[in-house]
């Protein structure tokens, strides 16, 4: 009887061969390269950088916002500081009946009302440093020698371009309606002025008496609208709750010119 030969192949049950199966075709596929694995790290890695530079960005936003509060907090407590310091140096007081300083209340309507007085304020020193000058030449003309006459008169018309420069001035400034009594005032006393010197220079030169007392009349009243003009000052300055030493202090000499001219009236007669 012959035998045959048993078959060498090696022969497995299904599970064995599920598994060989897997461990060489399967398993390779899904098992990641090491390229893929390399990349997938530094993936990950980026990742994590990027979380990081996100909370060193919100860190800095932080910080940034607490010092700009910081800043803020500083620049306003200056601000603060700044206004009580200015408000102290700033205050202005008052003498009451009984001798004592006390702080003025100051409201919307005196500053404005201010604007004007400080404008005519500024009308009556004008006024009153021409007035200065005109005191000089008057004192001049009190002491004239022989021969002199002619120079000084030339001195009063010398004033004569300064009233026409500063009176369209005057006439130009705003007050408030109320006020414009005053306005014209300063007007009217630079208008007087300008006829003294006018008929005063004539009068010199042309030795006329007549022209010489028409010149006085007009001397005594822009001393007169001077004085006026400085009591209402006055006035209003206790409106707007200001005392101005400017307005009491420096004032021009009001004298006489006619007791002193009996040379002159005798030079006059004579012709």
């Amino acid at each position: 009887m012959l035998f045959r030969k048993k078959d060498s192949k090696v022969e497995f049950t299904t599970y064995e061969a599920d598994s060989l199966y897997y461990d060489q075709y399967i398993a390779p596929q899904q098992a990641p390269s090491k390229k893929r694995y390399k990349k997938r790290v530094e993936e990950i890695e980026d990742y994590y950088y990027q979380i990081d530079d996100v909370n060193e960005a919100i860190k800095t936003v932080d910080n940034r916002n607490r010092s700009n509060i910081f800043v803020k907090v500083i620049v306003v407590l200056i601000a603060y500081i700044a206004f009580i310091v200015i408000g102290i140096f700033s205050t202005s007081y008052t003498t009451n009946e009984i001798g004592e300083k006390e702080p003025q209340i100051i409201n919307f309507s005196i500053l404005k009302e201010r604007e004007s007085f400080y404008r005519l304020r500024e009308q009556y020193l004008i006024i009153r440093n021409i007035i200065f000058r005109i005191n000089e030449i008057d004192l001049q003309f009190l002491e004239n020698k022989e021969g002199e006459l002619f120079m000084i008169s030339t001195q009063y018309q010398d004033i004569l371009p300064e009233i026409d420069r500063v009176l369209p001035i005057a006439r130009a400034i705003v007050v408030d309606t109320k006020y414009n009594s005053l306005k014209k005032q300063a007007e009217s006393i630079y208008e007087s002025i300008a006829i003294y010197l006018q008929k005063m220079g004539s009068s010199l030169i042309e030795n006329n008496k007549t022209t010489y007392e028409e010149a006085l009349t007009w001397r005594k009243k822009y001393f007169y609208d001077f004085e006026r003009f400085r009591l209402n000052l006055i006035e209003f300055s206790k409106i707007v709750k200001i005392e101005d030493k400017s307005l009491v202090d420096n004032l021009p000499e009001i004298f006489s010119l006619e007791t002193e001219m009996d040379n002159f009236s005798i030079d006059i007669d004579k012709e």
